[in-house]
């Protein structure tokens, strides 16, 4: 049976991380297994293998990463972060909300592995205060994607809006609410519960703290402008604030290329090569989609069809383009009911395939907030399916109430 065989792969892949495996060698060996799993020959492997390195889309993905590690190194190593984190306390006069506005204002910038962008923020934040390396990771990974669900120069949402020929803003809007429980549950599970946190005393004005978080920031914004107002793509967009952000602060070369060399670490690309070539596999070997027909052969109501399939794709893959480009192009039939939108059903795929992919191990997020942090899934999953069934439950709840 198609999920038993992709509990193996999973299970393959967790008992690699306790052997002290790398994760991205962990995530290669999973994808050669579930290859194998579901039938593909060796040399169909091999394929794959070489697809998935030498992809556009695989060098795109360590191109962007290494260029925002690079850039976080530059402001770390430049103490812009200290500054901007400051200014953050001052404005906010407080500790943990520092602590959540440091990965919400990454999070206005939709690129793989943002989460690598803001852990050196979180963690100048809780400096000398009594939090634990997995709560800090479960903070910044849970933070970063608040606006998942409606930010409109997301591509999750820019590619169903596509599939299902809808406006983009009328996705967000329908999806927008579902930001609330995100940020409560966040809220309740991972903030609420820190005690004995340091009361926070400004030290400085107003002006000289907006002035330390825009010293932070604008290397951001200049992202986001970029590729809202020009249309650019992402890459291209980090790439000219990138150069325009060394043109300004003029870094010495040493600390650029120091910078640069932290930002291209091996344990990074060799992560990003693990996770593009198992994602060729679950392609290649038709798994993705043979477990969505499978659930759908299975004769249940359209809503467990819509719920499982996206979840499970969300979890196998752990990014939300891979289940709304598998799952969404199948579920056309249920998401647009005699030619107009079901919004209940849509916002459903929507959030179970969200869900599956904030608790997926495979989530790129999540492993580098992991590895930054040096802590370990087991430290961080507790904290984070408390957030997560927040969300499941308030979908869950507002659908059966009508919502839509």
């Amino acid at each position: 049976m198609e999920i038993a065989r992709l509990a193996v792969v999973f299970i393959v892949i967790i008992l690699l991380l306790r052997l002290k495996l790398s994760v991205g060698m962990s995530i290669f060996l999973g994808g050669v297994a579930l290859g194998f799993l579901f039938g593909q020959h060796i040399f169909d492997i091999g394929k794959s293998v070489f697809r998935g390195m030498i992809a556009w889309r695989t060098i795109r993905l360590i191109l962007i990463v290494s260029i925002i590690s690079s850039l976080g190194a530059i402001l770390k190593n430049l103490k812009v972060t200290n500054r901007l984190v400051s200014g953050i306390e001052n404005l906010s006069g407080s500790i943990k909300v520092t602590l959540v506005l440091c990965p919400v204002i990454i999070g206005l910038m939709p690129m793989p592995g943002g989460a690598l962008l803001s852990a050196p923020l979180v963690a100048a934040g809780a400096e000398g205060q009594p939090i634990g390396r997995g709560r800090l990771a479960a903070i910044n990974f849970w933070f970063r994607h608040i606006f998942e669900f409606c930010w409109p120069i997301y591509p999750g949402i820019i590619l169903a809006a596509a599939i299902l020929e809808l406006e983009i803003t009328q996705i967000a809007l329908w999806q927008a609410a579902f930001s609330i429980p995100f940020i409560v549950g966040g809220l309740i599970f991972l903030i609420i519960p820190m005690k004995n946190v340091s009361k926070f005393t400004r030290d400085t004005s107003l002006k000289a703290s907006w002035m330390n978080v825009l010293s932070g920031v604008w290397p951001i914004l200049a992202v986001v402008f970029i590729t809202f107002t020009f249309g650019a793509d992402l890459l291209l967009s980090l790439v000219i604030a990138f150069v325009l952000f060394l043109a300004v602060i003029r870094p010495s070369v040493g600390l650029t290329l120091r910078s640069i060399k932290e930002g291209c670490s091996f344990a990074i690309i060799s992560l990003m090569f693990g996770i593009m070539v198992f994602q060729a596999i679950i392609s290649d070997s038709g798994a993705a989609v043979d477990i969505a027909n499978r659930i759908a052969l299975w004769g249940v109501p359209d809503w467990v069809v819509v719920s499982l399939s996206c979840f499970l794709i969300g979890f196998v893959a752990g990014i939300v383009t891979a289940y709304v480009g598998i799952v969404y192009p199948i579920l056309i039939p249920i998401l647009i009911n005699g030619g107009s939108p079901d919004i209940a059903m849509i916002v459903l795929a929507y959030a179970s395939g969200l869900v599956g992919v904030m608790i997926s191990p495979l989530h790129l997020c999540l492993i580098l907030t992991k590895e930054y942090f040096k802590t370990s899934f087991r430290k961080m999953y507790p904290l984070i399916l408390g957030p997560a069934a927040v969300v499941a439950v308030t979908v869950g709840v507002a659908l059966a109430l009508g919502y839509g």
